[in-house]
């Protein structure tokens, strides 16, 4: 939550991406939560500083734009589709607006190579 940029990494798995919409949701809950905290900098009691608080989490909210990557898609349409649900949703109920970065398609050579634990670059050196 402190990086200069946040990215969001899901695949088109329902419940990946469902996990992909409440951490961008509890990212923003967190964020405003650091400005009301009992902790926060801020002293609620003065209406100058109250002024500045709600100027500063309005500038939280709008500035929280993650970008969205979709891992192991087979298609292009189908990373597109996702995308567009995800942004929709963020954009309705939390005001967050996700930017699309791209897709990193489905490889087989990687998937088996979870499985067996043998990093990629070691059975394939050249790639795959």
């Amino acid at each position: 939550m402190a990086a200069d940029h946040s990215i969001v990494l899901t695949t088109c798995e329902p419940a990946s991406y469902l996990d992909a919409y409440r951490f961008m949701k509890n990212s923003l809950y967190l964020k405003l939560n650091r400005l009301f905290s009992p902790e926060s900098r801020y002293d609620m009691r003065k209406d100058p500083e109250l002024v500045r608080l709600i100027a500063e989490s309005t500038m939280a909210v709008t500035s929280f734009a993650p970008f969205l990557v979709i891992n192991k898609s087979l298609f292009n349409a189908e990373a597109r589709q996702l995308v567009e649900r995800l942004q929709d949703v963020a954009r309705r109920r939390c005001s967050i607006w996700a930017k699309y970065v791209g897709n990193i398609t489905y490889q087989k050579e990687i998937a088996a190579s979870a499985r067996n634990m043998v990093p990629v670059v070691a059975r394939y050196p050249d790639g795959p």
